[in-house]
């Protein structure tokens, strides 16, 4: 199965060149859907951690608010949550299994490895589900 039957390339491709620009610190944002099949929308987010940058994320909670206020009225609905790994692997950490919160979200990680990128995504609730990697 391909990642892009799930996520449109052009979000993929976004996320590749957040990720790069971010790098080393990681970098965030949340997965949406207009058209109401798949995500084709990603709302990047500053990183406001308290922890670490270079080793941790959060979503800007105000902006999280935000989108799930505008979907309630009608808006793009929040399907989950995308997130770098800067030098690491595109699987989820400890940490991230942990925080994986909002089951059946998605959780769209992606690794950068020099000028190259990969996307992993797993189901939250349970991040040790893989649904694809590209």
């Amino acid at each position: 199965m391909s990642i892009t039957e799930h996520i449109n390339q052009a979000v993929l491709d976004m996320a590749s060149v957040a990720a790069r620009n971010a790098a080393p610190k990681e970098s965030c944002g949340l997965l949406l859907s207009v058209a109401g099949s798949g995500v084709d929308m990603l709302v990047l987010s500053d990183n406001t951690t308290d922890g670490d940058p270079t080793k941790t994320f959060e979503i800007d909670p105000e902006m999280l608010i935000a989108c799930q206020k505008a979907e309630r009225m009608g808006g793009a609905k929040v399907l989950g949550v995308w997130h770098s790994h800067p030098g690491g692997e595109a699987v989820p950490s400890d940490a991230d299994k942990a925080r994986s919160e909002h089951a059946g979200w998605l959780w769209l990680i992606t690794a950068v490895k020099g000028d190259d990128t990969e996307h992993g995504l797993y189901v939250a609730g349970d991040c040790a589900q893989d649904i694809t990697k590209a």
